[in-house]
């Protein structure tokens, strides 16, 4: 296929044609400052006009399932400090879907999206840390303190455990009751939260 000119690519970039694909997108979606798409009520870290074509490319809608072109629409999306596209990404690497397995870029990804204080990263960074057999056990109770601080039920539960067999911290039963009755009263709550 001929590159149109003015015409986008799936992720934005020139090459192949993308209208449909930002319209469809654009459906669920408003505009933000500047050009950049902006998911209803979510500030500037979800901006990201490559998202919605990297889940569209993922869900296979409308658009032929590639996970290696989501992978890069992700990245593009990532790259512009897009922190679902951030998480996401790090999932990626971690599981080896469209880029080959990777445990520090994951570590990477899932570190830009936390700093941007979303729990399921802060969570995820800390389990990675502690996978990593020669990271700080320290670093990774801050990261699970940080996520289950924001209301992350499976950073909350794996906090209680920390505490409950006194990895990275110091034991303390109570504390460790209190982060598991957290955990339980945000799983009553919230049908689903402990799944990650």
């Amino acid at each position: 296929m001929v590159p149109a000119r003015g015409r986008t690519g799936p992720c934005g970039g020139p090459g192949q044609p993308g209208p449909a694909l930002r319209a469809r997108a654009g459906r669920r979606t408003r505009r933000g400052a500047g050009s950049a798409l902006v998911s209803p009520g979510r500030g500037p870290g979800f901006a990201g006009r490559a998202l919605p074509p990297g889940q569209l490319h993922d869900a296979g809608k409308g658009v032929a399932h590639d996970p290696a072109q989501a992978a890069a629409c992700y990245l593009r999306a990532a790259e512009q400090g897009h922190l679902r596209a951030q998480f996401d990404l790090g999932l990626r690497f971690e599981s080896g879907s469209g880029v080959p397995v990777d445990a520090v870029q994951a570590l990477h990804w899932y570190r830009r999206a936390a700093e941007q204080d979303y729990a399921p990263a802060q969570h995820m960074v800390g389990v990675l840390l502690e996978r990593d057999g020669t990271a700080d056990p320290f670093e990774a109770v801050r990261w699970y303190l940080r996520a289950a601080e924001g209301g992350h039920a499976p950073a909350q539960f794996a906090l209680g455990l920390r505490y409950d067999s006194a990895h990275g911290v110091a034991r303390d039963y109570v504390a460790a009751f209190h982060w598991y009755a957290c955990a339980a009263r945000r799983a009553m709550r919230v049908p689903g939260s402990m799944s990650g």
